[in-house]
C-alpha cells in the first residue's frame, strides 16, 4: 500500500517530473541494451543447445519482462496525473490537449524512425557499401558460411536450379 500511497499524495509537477526524468535511464537502457549485454550474439555461438536455449531465455527476460516493468512507471505515472485532471471523464474540454499530444506523439515518433532508418539503411558513397544494410557476402562472413558452403543459401539454389551437380 506504501507505493499506492505516495501516488496519490504526490503533486501533479513531482509526478510529471518523475515521469520525464524515469524516461532517460529507459532510453539510455533500451539504446545500450545490445551493446552492453553479456549475452549478446552468445547463444548463436555456442553448439550446446540446452546453453543456448538458457541463455535465450536470460536474455528475454532482460529484454522483455525487466524492459517491460521499468517502461511502465512513466506511463503509471502519467496515468495517475491524467485521472486527477479527468482527461478521460470530460475529453471534449481538453480537446486542444489531445491534438497538441497527437501532432507532438507522432513528431517524435516519426524523427526517431528515421533517425533509426538511417542508422540500419546502408548508405551509399564512393561505390562501396557502408552501413548495416543486408549485404549477403558480409552476413556469411559473420555466420561463418564460406561463399559455397554446405548449408549456405546459395548452395542451395545451385543444388536446385543444377541438378547434374
Amino acid at each position: 500500500m506504501r507505493g499506492a500511497e505516495l501516488l496519490i499524495r504526490a503533486r501533479d509537477r513531482k509526478l510529471l517530473i518523475t515521469s520525464g526524468l524515469w524516461t532517460v535511464p529507459i532510453v539510455l537502457f533500451r539504446t545500450l541494451e545490445s551493446r552492453l549485454s553479456p549475452l549478446r550474439g552468445k547463444a548463436s555461438s555456442t553448439t550446446d543447445v540446452v546453453q543456448a536455449a538458457g541463455m535465450r531465455v536470460l536474455d528475454w527476460i532482460q529484454g522483455s519482462v525487466v524492459g517491460s516493468i521499468f517502461t511502465l512507471v512513466p506511463a503509471v505515472l502519467l496515468a495517475v496525473w491524467a485521472r486527477r485532471r479527468r482527461l478521460l471523464d470530460e475529453p471534449q474540454p481538453h480537446r486542444r490537449f489531445f491534438q497538441r499530444v497527437a501532432v507532438l506523439g507522432v513528431a517524435l515518433a516519426a524523427a526517431v524512425g528515421f533517425g533509426e532508418s538511417l542508422v540500419v539503411a546502408p548508405v551509399r558513397g564512393g561505390g562501396r557499401d557502408r552501413g548495416a544494410g543486408a549485404n549477403p557476402d558480409r552476413i556469411r562472413r559473420r555466420v561463418g558460411l564460406r561463399r559455397d558452403s554446405p548449408g549456405s543459401s546459395r548452395s542451395a539454389c545451385n543444388s536446385v536450379t543444377a541438378p547434374g551437380r
